[in-house]
């Protein structure tokens, strides 16, 4: 099915979608009660949730670092495949940290161009780049001197990041092959391939590296992580930065993220020539409901505040996020951009305002 097929399927299936889990573009007003103290439930999701997705994504890119490595140093079919595995844990963990896609990857050391466009250039403008890779990496190869790794961090965002590495692994350079015999002996012939793909892999390090520093060391040369900046409230006294209140922020994220997600064909774009894109948006799909549940260690979850306050709000949102599980689980393209796009009208209406979350939010339209 095309891009617009299913965009057009889309329209046509929503209005059923829309009806039976109650979302509307309206905001419907509620009285809840008049104080929700969220601090012990925004602090457990940071400490428990996003940190250990910040720190996960910085393992697996050093570990998909190492796994290069070794294919590099002996070129087989059994190397490429762990190398190829490695990808796709390095891919999930980005997608599991994507619903908080919060400061430290929307920013870098240098201050000028943000983190995230050089490991997810999908996410900029919902353009895929993959023929544009293609051709830098094609370019790379051909050079007749050997290519040095480090030359990739100087390259602009559409030609690195988590797609170029898919790109690398994931097919024969030639001609598109994903035979892992084709792409093996695509390695042996040419040395620039495992050059360029050393490059891909240590710069995806780098930025993973810059993120977790930035969440749990120094902010934007502030002295200060982003995490104690965040829930301490004090993030105004960082330039440019200003102090919307936590629990607002998160849920912000989140629902640019889901947002994003019903706007892209993203099944169509991300993860395809790894066969991974349904597993990529699950990940992700779990990471926003252990926001919402919490997970091991956690006292008070936004749902525990929910279900006192706004009980019925939260069967909706639950229901939601059940009815998108089934549509990955169906591997139904337009059910399941359909269902995300309720689950975003969710975001924005049952968990703000079953939160008690009265500050004023600019939800984007898209990336």
């Amino acid at each position: 099915m095309s891009k617009i097929q299913i965009k057009l399927a889309i329209t046509t299936a929503l209005s059923s979608i829309l009806i039976a889990c109650g979302s509307s573009s309206d905001t419907t007003t509620k009285n809840y009660k008049e104080t929700i103290s969220t601090d012990q439930a925004v602090t457990q999701i940071i400490n428990l949730s996003v940190i250990p997705t910040v720190d996960n994504f910085q393992q697996q890119t050093q570990k998909l670092v190492t796994d290069v490595d070794t294919l590099c140093a002996d070129i087989n079919e059994n190397n490429l495949t762990a190398a190829q595995s490695q990808w796709k844990n390095t891919a999930e963990a980005w997608f599991q940290y994507l619903p908080f896609h919060l400061g430290p990857s929307n920013n870098s050391p240098d201050l000028i161009e943000p983190e995230f466009i050089f490991i997810d250039s999908l996410r900029l403008r919902g353009i895929n780049y993959t023929d544009t890779v293609r051709n830098d990496l094609a370019a790379e190869i051909n050079k007749s001197d050997p290519v040095d790794p480090a030359i990739f961090a100087s390259k602009n965002f559409q030609r690195v990041g988590l797609l170029a590495a898919e790109v690398a692994l994931f097919e024969r350079s030639s001609d598109q092959s994903q035979a892992l015999a084709d792409i093996v002996g695509d390695y042996s012939a040419n040395t620039n391939k495992c050059n360029a793909l050393k490059g891909y892999a240590q710069q995806l390090a780098k930025r993973a590296d810059n993120i977790q520093q930035s969440w749990k060391v120094d902010y934007k040369n502030s002295g200060s992580s982003f995490r104690d900046l965040f829930l301490n409230g004090t993030l105004s006294t960082v330039p440019n930065e200003k102090d919307t209140a936590a629990d607002a922020q998160l849920i912000l994220s989140t629902n640019e993220y889901m947002d994003y997600v019903h706007k892209r064909t993203i099944i169509n774009d991300a993860g395809v020539l790894a066969n991974h894109s349904w597993q990529l948006v699950n990940t992700a799909l779990l990471s926003f409901e252990k926001m919402v549940e919490g997970t091991t260690g956690t006292t008070v979850s936004f749902a525990d505040l929910m279900q006192v306050n706004a009980a019925g709000d939260l069967t909706t949102l639950r229901n939601n996020i059940s009815r998108v599980k089934q549509t990955i689980a169906d591997e139904n393209e337009v059910d399941f951009y359909a269902a995300t796009l309720t689950l975003d009208g969710n975001i924005k209406r049952e968990l703000k305002n079953g939160l008690g979350i009265s500050v004023g939010l600019n939800f984007s339209d898209g990336d």
